[in-house]
């Protein structure tokens, strides 16, 4: 599932992205902002001592010109809550916190409801392209499956997934390559196995600036292949991770989910490939 946000990747400062969508704004905080044709093209001086025609009256002020028309009570409810959208999903400073404060206050009103608009806009979110449907001998499979796991133990009581691992499972199953399916259902119907009790490896293959999420906690590499370990796993059970990566293009973040099976003792390779902002929007249409 792909959808297209306002999030910006946890960086140090802000990245060469964010700072080419900013620059078409006339905002560029240091150390981005480079000389002409970005900033000082347009004869602006961001802050100073940064690059640019300088030297400027202030931060956000463009030389020869008087400061915009004070913000409206609206405008200033407006820029609380972009301030407090940026410290929810950006890593900025408190410095760059002040210096996004003067840019803004000292834009246009329309360019203010703009940047508002622009910055608050609500996720876009494309559908999935399905994968073949099932047959029929295939749904008979699914709910062999779907009966094995959900048969509690006799010993304890207890059966292999609970009703939010079955909907995963049915899912998962369902978007599998039908050569897949009949795999599956004969390694889990017809296979005998021993029960082991050990970890999962997982390894994700992604573009390195992806902020990776694993079942909604927050991962700390930005390598283009990732590696995971779980904790120890039962194999008579069955066991999902839900992964999702957001990446920054074209000043839209692009986040993309992916269900994913994993086994104790055994690695899991995962290609996440992040599709055009052109190619989710469309999709969403």
């Amino acid at each position: 599932m792909y959808s297209v946000v306002l999030l910006l990747a946890a960086t140090t400062s802000m990245d060469a992205t964010s700072c080419h969508r900013n620059r078409g704004r006339g905002y560029c905080p240091p150390p981005c902002c480079p000389p002409p044709p970005c900033c000082g093209s347009i004869g602006y001086a961001p802050f100073p001592g940064g690059p640019g025609p300088g030297p400027g009256p202030g931060p956000g002020v463009t030389p020869g010109k008087t400061p915009a028309q004070k913000l409206t009570p609206a405008e200033e409810k407006q820029l609380a809550e972009l301030m407090g959208q940026l410290k929810k999903t950006t890593t900025m400073t408190p410095a760059e916190f002040k210096q996004y404060e003067a840019w803004f206050r000292n834009i246009s009103p329309d360019q203010r409801a703009k940047e508002y608009k622009e910055q608050m806009k609500g996720p876009v979110t494309p559908p999935v392209k399905p994968a073949a449907p099932l047959s029929v001998d295939e749904e008979k499979m699914l709910k062999d499956l779907m009966a094995k796991f959900s048969t509690k133990d006799p010993k304890t009581g207890k059966a292999d997934l609970d009703e939010k691992g079955l909907k995963q499972y049915d899912e998962w199953f369902r978007q599998l390559p039908p050569a897949d399916r009949l795999k599956e259902y004969e390694k889990e119907i017809k296979g005998k196995k021993g029960e082991i009790s050990a970890p999962a490896q997982l390894m994700v293959h992604l573009p390195h600036d992806a902020v990776l999420t694993i079942d909604g906690h927050g991962t700390k590499s930005s390598a283009g292949s990732r590696w995971f370990q779980s904790p120890a796993l039962n194999s008579r059970g069955v066991h999902f991770y839900e992964l999702q990566a957001t990446v920054e293009r074209a000043g839209m973040l692009i986040r993309v989910n992916r269900l994913v099976r994993v086994q104790p003792g055994q690695l899991t390779e995962v290609n996440i490939d992040i599709p055009s902002p052109q190619y989710a929007l469309a999709r969403q249409r």
